[in-house]
């Protein structure tokens, strides 16, 4: 599937993917905001792909990677003899995106004294190489993304206004995971199948009830969140036959993923009566017998540790020990 295809059902998505073709015809920059995780480089991507720029290079450049006191040569390159060490010219990601689109992620991060450097390449299209002060202009398209308010910035003298208002001329916001109604279920499928590599269902891994989870989950690390749990799922099906995995939320009883099978079977070795022990006559592994326990008990300790048929000092020594 190509890099800017973007997975989709939600009315939400629908209409911000119209809007980035849209500005995708234009050579004006992009300001794309967005929790972490939400996919603004992807969308950075679409906006590449579908502009006359398409066939020559999207250079990403991470800007909080950069030390402050190298940026300037790495964006703008160097002169021999500029600095010590610089034994040779050096090009920078603004001439090696020439003709094409240059992508600054995590903007609002960008070191102040490079901050007038930038302006100018937005409104004049020309830079300087660090150590010579001849004016070069370079042919690109600058798009900028950030999950923080750059608004906030400017007010606390962070970031210069007039860089802010050159970008927000065409914004796109970017959704949480939390608010595409009907996308989990789909990027899910398309990450256990990317994991898996052959298509596949998640109802392979996953029963009604912890599908059910996934839907009404708040995904605080919004896609990205999901990918790592699809890439873990995978991980324990083709392992050991079953994904169990807990899932803690802040302030909320944890909850357990699994496949049917699996949850089945563990029922049944347990008893289905809620109010049945879950003590080590069962035969179930430790670990399960404790997750059963909390998940049962709603995360309340003391009557999981009746229902296990521990002392509470015990049960908590055991769920340090499992990572619970």
């Amino acid at each position: 599937m190509p890099q800017h295809v973007i997975i989709h059902q939600s009315q939400v998505m629908s209409d911000l993917i119209e809007l980035t073709d849209m500005f995708a015809t234009t050579e004006e920059p992009v300001l794309i905001t967005g929790e972490t995780g939400t996919g603004k480089e992807l969308i950075a991507r679409r906006l590449h792909m579908h502009s006359s720029r398409a066939n020559r290079k999207l250079v990403s450049v991470n800007v909080t990677a950069i030390p402050a006191t190298m940026f300037e040569r790495e964006m703008f390159g160097h002169v021999k003899g500029s600095f010590s060490g610089a034994d040779r010219d050096g090009s920078g990601f603004v001439s090696e995106a020439e003709g094409g689109t240059l992508f600054l992620d995590e903007i609002g991060d960008l070191p102040a004294q490079m901050q007038p450097k930038l302006l100018r390449l937005l409104q004049e299209g020309t830079y300087q190489k660090l150590g010579d002060p001849t004016e070069r202009h370079a042919d690109i398209r600058i798009i900028a993304a950030t999950n923080s308010s750059l608004q906030e910035k400017v007010e606390a003298g962070e970031f210069r206004s007039d860089i802010y208002f050159r970008l927000k001329v065409l914004g796109l916001e970017l959704p949480p995971l939390r608010d595409r109604v009907g996308d989990v279920t789909l990027l899910m499928n398309h990450f256990l199948s990317e994991a898996a590599g052959k298509s596949v269902d998640m109802g392979h891994y996953f029963n009604p009830d912890s599908i059910y989870f996934l839907e009404q989950y708040e995904w605080p690390g919004n896609i990205r969140e999901l990918i790592m749990l699809a890439k873990r799922a995978h991980v324990e099906q083709s392992t050991r036959g079953s994904v169990r995995i807990t899932m803690k939320r802040a302030g909320q009883p944890s909850f357990i993923l699994t496949n049917l099978e699996a949850l089945a079977a563990k029922e049944a070795a347990a008893g289905a009566h809620e109010e049945e022990s879950l003590g080590p006559e069962t035969g179930i592994p430790e670990r399960t017998r404790i997750e059963l326990a909390l998940e049962r008990c709603r995360g309340n300790r003391v009557e999981a540790a009746t229902k296990l048929q521990m002392g509470r000092s015990t049960l908590y020594r055991k769920m340090k020990k499992y990572g619970l």
